[in-house]
């Protein structure tokens, strides 16, 4: 006999299956991940819209605000979002930098 694992990822906010979308964010100096179905991005970024209008973009994490292990994605949700997105993206290695801060960006 076989066993069949089957492997979902469950929305956080509304626990509903097949959440797409690993969100990560900061507030107060606190990160936050969430995996989310798109309705409930869309809803994230709309709540956030307005204050992210006026707020100032930094190209990185003030220091000392680092991604750790417990909040980073993994080089491969990374490079599945850099090749949906229609980027050359290898299949093994280190992956670039450039992609890396794409990826977040976008997050």
């Amino acid at each position: 006999m076989a066993d069949k694992i089957i492997r979902q990822r469950v929305d956080d906010f509304d626990n509903s299956l097949d959440a797409d979308h690993r969100v990560i964010f900061s507030v107060d100096s606190r990160w936050y991940r969430l995996d989310v179905t798109d309705a409930n991005r869309d809803a994230l970024h709309k709540a956030l819209a307005p204050f992210v209008k006026v707020a100032e973009k930094l190209p990185s994490p003030p220091r000392g605000h680092t991604l750790t292990a417990a909040n980073a994605a993994s080089d491969a949700e990374i490079r599945a979002w850099g090749r949906a997105q229609g980027l050359t993206v290898s299949d093994r290695g280190r992956v670039s930098q450039d992609l890396v801060a794409k990826y977040y960006e976008a997050h």
